[in-house]
């Protein structure tokens, strides 16, 4: 136990690794904590630290999006944090030797009960069954909705065209071309879609 020059009370914890002659000094303001809770505490602060460092660092978190309209930068934002997630658990799944327990298979295997590329045709496909939904509602001329559903694939093709390589890999059979299928396809055959992907 301290006292700083301010009069602020701080515990310090002195951590020594085993293979290495460096000391780690953790300052902690709430001096009722055990020495084993400021280090859960830290350890959960430097995961953190890491994802920010990487996400900043590969993921362009901070200089990846120049917009200035909020939805814009919480969908960037979200979008980098997806990403990572999505890389952690490749990297998990294929190098962590740690990850022994029942659970962590267990959300594994359902996980693996429908891949991404399943999930993310269910999502276009529901969009576009959203939209088809509104537009009969609203619009009566067929021309019209019609213009408007093949300017959706259009711009969800594109969309799909200037992604990363990356994810293109997680998405499998979802490629521009056979996309306008896969979206002009009734309910019946998108559930053999989803079943046979």
């Amino acid at each position: 136990m301290v006292l700083a020059k301010n009069g602020l009370k701080l515990k310090l914890v002195f951590i020594k690794h085993n293979n290495s002659k460096k000391i780690l000094t953790i300052a902690s303001t709430d001096v009722n904590l055990s020495t084993e809770q400021i280090c859960k505490h830290y350890a959960a602060r430097w995961g953190c630290e890491c994802f920010f460092k990487d996400a900043k660092q590969f993921l362009k978190l901070e200089k990846g999006n120049q917009a200035r309209s909020f939805d814009s930068i919480y969908a960037h934002i979200s979008l980098v944090m997806i990403t990572y997630i999505c890389l952690q658990w490749i990297n998990r799944t294929n190098k962590d030797n740690k990850t022994k327990g029942r659970q962590y298979y267990e959300i594994c295997e359902e996980m693996q009960s429908i891949c991404f590329s399943q999930a993310i045709a269910y999502i276009i496909k529901s969009a576009y069954i959203g939209l088809e939904k509104i537009l009969d509602k609203h619009i009566s001329s067929t021309k019209t909705k019609k213009a408007i559903l093949d300017e959706y694939i259009t711009h969800m093709s594109e969309s799909l065209s200037n992604i990363s390589y990356f994810i293109q890999s997680f998405l499998e059979s979802i490629s521009p071309k056979n996309l306008k299928e896969l979206l002009k396809a009734d309910e019946k055959n998108q559930s053999i879609y989803l079943k046979s992907s």
